[in-house]
């Protein structure tokens, strides 16, 4: 089942990066997320820095800040470990957070637990199931936080064109996620 993933992953990319751009999708996305996700007070969000031809979160990230929403950015770590979050205010310079991303300083005195989890897609299905880059971070993130009895909202970011017309094959690890917005659509279990 891995190779199979990793070839399904390798054609999602070059799909992904191949994308024309339309310049209201990210405007779109950000409409759908505010008018699905309700009751953001005292939540704290994680939203991802994109990188490569990731849908762009940035006007998420602006409206949730000057919404005065807390918000943080995962720190990736070595493969096969779990993300490290750090709060965000927007303000603070932003550096290497691994794999590409950005992140603020990783201090303990900024180490959160979200309860909204925004998370990156190279494909998915209807059934919000998920390839990402296969390091397995937010699967193994995912994982870790309900072993600790916390159990935040995924939400998956994605192109309208990344749903992959089949079921996605699933291995244990895979974490089925709560909801995927693109700029049209909100898939979702209710």
């Amino acid at each position: 089942m891995h190779e199979e993933k990793e070839n399904i992953r390798k054609h999602a990319l070059k799909h992904r990066d191949s994308l024309p751009r339309d310049p209201n999708d990210t405007e779109q996305i950000t409409k759908l997320f505010f008018e699905t996700v309700n009751d953001l007070d005292d939540k704290m969000v994680a939203v991802y820095w994109p990188i490569k031809s990731e849908i762009d979160t940035s006007l998420l990230i602006e409206t949730l800040l000057n919404k005065g929403i807390s918000i943080c950015l995962p720190k990736t770590e070595k493969q096969g470990k779990p993300l490290t979050f750090l709060s965000w205010d927007g303000k603070k310079p932003l550096i290497d957070g691994g794999w590409g991303t950005k992140a603020p300083e990783d201090v303990i005195s900024n180490r959160v637990t979200p309860d909204i989890i925004i998370v990156p897609i190279v494909t998915f299905d209807r059934n919000r199931g998920r390839i990402g880059y296969g390091q397995g971070h937010y699967d193994i993130t995912l994982h870790q936080l309900k072993e600790q009895g916390h159990t935040p909202m995924t939400i998956g970011y994605a192109f309208d064109q990344q749903l992959c017309l089949f079921s996605l094959p699933k291995e244990d690890h895979d974490q089925t996620l709560d909801m995927i917005l693109t700029p049209t659509q909100c898939y979702s279990s209710k």
